[in-house]
């Protein structure tokens, strides 16, 4: 029986035993992009033969560059502003679109959709963002918070569940897109990265992190500091992201570039 898997590779995400074996037996087939025929036929099938559907379809098209994906997300952005209403068994379209209806690309549709969210549900996706590939348990979401109740942490998973923004997988959270992350990190305000960095900091840092003085775990490509903003400190207490120790840096110009994650032993041995 032949089956079909779509899936998008993730770094930050581990890749469980069942779906390597997959990839081992698989084909892979790499999907074009869309003719306007195709993508009309995609967008008949998601709402229907309806009234309007061809002058949807091709402004969608049109945007989309024949990518599936792109297609789906417009045709959702559609639904969220209510401009496509589902009624009596079925769907309604605009007779018109301006070009204000439609984002005009994957990364302004994505920004409306984080922008549409509540202020606690923004701060836990924000910190989500700069933990990178440190996967932070569900549990310790509420460390995150500035706010720290649990009550408010579980409604925000929810609406950011319901906005299809973060998935639920055993113990953690993972953005449905990687191009979600990259929208939050260029449009994060610095006030806002410097104080979730000092939180990551404190829950990521491993024990032998508790020395005073202005501690820095670097993780490329982003830091995170305790005490102190990443690269505002003239000397350098890093944490080895790769053997754990910890190893003096010499002095760092103020705004300089973070060193990187490994200390001068591992540094040597790349």
């Amino acid at each position: 029986m032949p089956c079909c898997w779509s899936c998008r590779p993730t770094a930050s995400r581990p890749r469980s035993r069942p779906l390597q074996l997959f990839d081992e037996l698989a084909v892979p087939i790499e999907v074009e992009a869309l003719t306007a025929e195709q993508t009309e036929a995609l967008m008949r099938s998601v709402f229907g033969d309806v009234p309007y559907l061809a002058h949807c379809t091709a402004r969608i098209h049109e945007l989309a560059h024949g990518s599936p994906r792109v297609c789906m997300e417009l045709a959702q952005h559609l639904v969220d502003r209510g401009l496509a209403r589902y009624s009596a068994g079925s769907w309604s379209l605009p007779s018109q679109l301006n070009e204000h209806d439609l984002p005009a690309d994957l990364h302004a549709s994505l920004l409306a959709r984080v922008n549409r969210v509540s202020e606690d549900a923004r701060e836990l996706i924000d910190a989500l963002t700069l933990a990178g590939s440190d996967p932070v348990p569900t549990e310790r979401y509420l460390d995150l918070t500035a706010h720290r109740e649990a009550r408010r942490v579980f409604k925000a998973l929810d609406e950011l569940s319901a906005a299809r923004i973060l998935i639920a997988d055993g113990e953690r959270h993972y953005f449905a897109q990687r191009a979600i992350q990259r929208v939050l990190t260029e449009v994060m305000p610095v006030e806002r990265r410097a104080a979730l960095h000092s939180r990551l900091a404190d829950l990521l840092a491993p024990p032998a992190a508790t020395r005073s003085g202005a501690a820095i775990i670097c993780s490329a490509p982003i830091a995170i500091a305790r005490r102190s903003s990443c690269c505002a400190a003239s000397t350098w207490s890093n944490g080895c992201r790769r053997c754990r120790c910890w190893s003096p840096w010499s002095s760092a110009p103020s705004g300089s570039a973070c060193p990187d994650a490994c200390c001068t032993s591992c540094a040597s041995r790349r």
